[in-house]
């Protein structure tokens, strides 16, 4: 058989074909990465054109109190919700939405959001549709409407009810439907485009917008089926509320919802009532509590991302009085948690962002860390010491992490060597020397470090990358087996991971001047009522008399017989001693014996005492009552430690505090 001259040499032939193609397929290549720059680049225009249209409609004067609808909302809002004065974001969304722009108000849980569509339904002629994602919180507003007179209905799967939204007659101004409701009712969807041809579909609130987002902490399927209500009911203003959005996620939700450009409000997220503060130990209650008086919000399991969190300590403190959100973290809740969230989109992004949260040590603000995840800027200073961190500040320290990734690699090596898996907490037995004898190494063990230090290394160990999940599916449920990352796979080291230390001695100083001193007053109190209680009960009208008068005037000089001066005196004196030597337990002390605060406290401290006993002497012609009124009056309290040698030093676990008091002539120099 002959070949024609074109394939004279086959091998060759093919050689240069395949050349051509490699060359071809890198062209596409290098065309199919300009070409994804290319798009990137187009959709990073498209958003900054987006931005600036948002921008644009943020610079107009929503505070006005002109519109044609200024009066009636004035007086609706006094006389029918009871509310003297709105608060922040509340009248900018209110206009925009009365003058049919699509808005997006991102505000803090308790900040008002419901009142943003609920007042201006009663000001529009027609129903404000309300779509929700919870029946207990639809369930908690309709009560309140109703006790306010307000026409509103509930419409979800079971409920089947529609005649009122194309009755022209029908007073309905409110009607609350859950995006199931939405999704799946062919009826409900008929009547709603019926009642917006009638003129009676007058705005469309979604609460809890996020939940359209794939990007988003609480994804609902249901909501991306509100895609479409735009095209559906063009002219209907759409109003979008959360009180947990990124940037990205804002971004996301005008893209599905297609109102791109529309006007973005955005309140800050700070609760400056609310103390945060997170807890290693072994879900708080969800959304649709409306009850303002919650003082504590304690989260015995981690949520599964920083907005389930924030929006959930949120519901402390909701009347603006001093609340505390508490979160309990230990290792067992990542796994506990990333089982049911891995399948999510951004689940274990999200759920890593949260326990980042709770291993940081004492190196940042709480309300910094937050901040930063809702890409807000924000000050430590501004936190007024209302988060555990910034309350009692430590030294803090890089750790080298090095040698511990290096142990917890060669444990993972010798599991997979003898075909084992293995679970976090059965990796941390073996990180501390526990667990199965075949799978132990020696050299591998994390000595001297805690169970909790362990835990926070490894958990650290996968929000870095150094570590990661692998999950596998059982019959009966999900388990999470920790593999090496893609750091320890490229052979990177771990990051160093920050430590908290010891306590700042400045804030050593200002705990007892804030904490400690207020337990040491209580206790001179209580010691100057009981002598003050025993001593009157021996007191004769005549002492009576005059204790009344030695009250109105403090100081000022009585006559008396000379032996009760004497005896006055001396009781003083017992008075004074027994107060100068009641202790207090407090755990600090031996941290405050090496503030050098403390030591130049105690020469002036020694002064007032001194003072203190000669004035008793001056003041011998004083009656008993006279004195012991003064005494409890004036006698401010000071700190006084062991740090001359005239005292007798006791052992640092038996190591207490002492009263003294001093006259009042001397507070001003404290």
């Amino acid at each position: 058989m002959e070949f024609s001259s074109e394939f004279q040499d086959p091998e060759t032939a093919l050689k240069q074909v395949e050349q051509e193609v490699k060359s071809i397929t890198q062209q596409i290549q290098i065309l199919e990465g300009h070409k994804q720059k290319l798009l990137a680049k187009r959709d990073k225009l498209k958003d900054a054109i987006q931005q600036q249209r948002s921008a644009e409609l943020a610079e107009r004067d929503w505070e006005r109190e002109d519109f044609s609808w200024s009066k009636e909302l004035e007086t609706i809002q006094k006389n029918v919700f009871k509310i003297p004065t709105l608060r922040a974001h509340q009248l900018p969304t209110i206009n925009a939405t009365m003058s049919g722009i699509d808005c997006i108000l991102i505000m803090p849980t308790g900040g008002g959001k419901s009142l943003c569509y609920q007042l201006p339904a009663l000001v529009s002629k027609g129903v404000t549709l309300v779509v929700s994602p919870l029946v207990s919180l639809m369930e908690d507003q309709l009560m309140g409407l109703k006790a306010r007179g307000i026409q509103a209905k509930m419409l979800c799967a079971a409920s089947t009810k529609e005649e009122d939204m194309t009755n022209s007659k029908s007073q309905l101004k409110l009607l609350y439907v859950t995006p199931e409701k939405l999704a799946k009712s062919k009826r409900f969807m008929a009547k709603l485009q019926k009642m917006h041809q009638m003129g009676r579909f007058v705005r469309l609130a979604i609460d809890e917008v996020h939940c359209c987002s794939q990007w988003g902490h609480d994804f609902r399927p249901d909501y991306k089926f509100l895609g479409i209500m735009r095209k559906m009911f063009s002219g209907t203003p759409i109003l979008g509320l959360t009180a947990t959005a990124t940037s990205k996620v804002i971004q996301d939700i005008q893209k599905i919802l297609d109102i791109q450009g529309c006007l973005v409000l955005k309140a800050s997220f700070n609760r400056p009532n609310l103390f945060y503060e997170a807890v290693v130990a072994t879900i708080a209650f969800g959304m649709g509590i409306d009850k303002p008086d919650v003082r504590f919000v304690i989260h015995h399991c981690i949520s599964k991302s920083m907005e389930n969190f924030y929006q959930e300590s949120g519901r402390a403190g909701r009347d603006g009085k001093l609340a505390k959100c508490i979160i309990f973290w230990r290792f067992a809740d990542l796994t506990r948690q990333s089982t049911m969230v891995f399948t999510e989109q951004t689940g274990l992004e999200n759920l890593y962002g949260l326990i980042s949260y709770c291993l940081d040590s004492h190196s940042r603000c709480r309300r910094n860390i937050i901040a930063e995840h809702f890409d807000e800027r924000w000050e430590t200073a501004d936190c007024q010491s209302m988060c555990d961190h910034c309350r009692t500040p430590r030294e803090t320290k890089n750790l080298d992490t090095t040698k511990y990734g290096e142990h917890i690699l060669m444990i993972l090596t010798k599991a997979t060597s003898m075909d084992q898996k293995l679970t976090g907490q059965k990796l941390i037995d073996l990180f501390m020397g526990k667990g199965p004898t075949k799978l132990r190494i020696k050299e591998a063990t994390a000595a001297g470090l805690s169970r909790d230090r362990a835990e926070n290394i490894v958990a650290f160990f996968l929000v870095d990358g150094f570590l990661r999940e692998d999950f596998h599916f059982t019959p009966y449920n999900t388990i999470s087996y920790i593999v090496p990352g893609p750091k320890a796979e490229s052979g990177l080291s771990p990051s160093s991971l920050v430590v908290g230390g010891i306590r700042k001695l400045s804030s050593i100083s200002n705990s007892l001047s804030s904490q400690a001193d207020r337990a040491a007053q209580k206790t001179c109190n209580d010691t100057l009522n009981s002598v003050n209680e025993a001593n009157t009960q021996q007191m004769t009208k005549k002492e009576w008399d005059f204790k009344s008068k030695t009250d109105d005037s403090l100081g000022s000089q009585n006559n008396s017989s000379n032996s009760d001066s004497s005896k006055s005196s001396k009781s003083l004196s017992k008075t004074a001693d027994a107060i100068y030597f009641r202790c207090l337990k407090h755990a600090d002390t031996d941290q405050r014996l090496e503030s050098k605060s403390f030591q130049s406290k105690q020469k002036t401290i020694d002064g007032k005492i001194s003072k203190l006993k000669d004035k008793m002497k001056r003041s011998s012609d004083v009656s008993k009552i006279s004195e012991q009124s003064a005494l409890s009056s004036q006698a401010p309290v000071y700190e006084k430690c062991y740090l001359s040698n005239d005292i007798k030093k006791p052992s640092s676990s038996k190591r207490k505090r002492i009263i003294t008091i001093s006259d009042s002539s001397d507070t001003s120099d404290d």
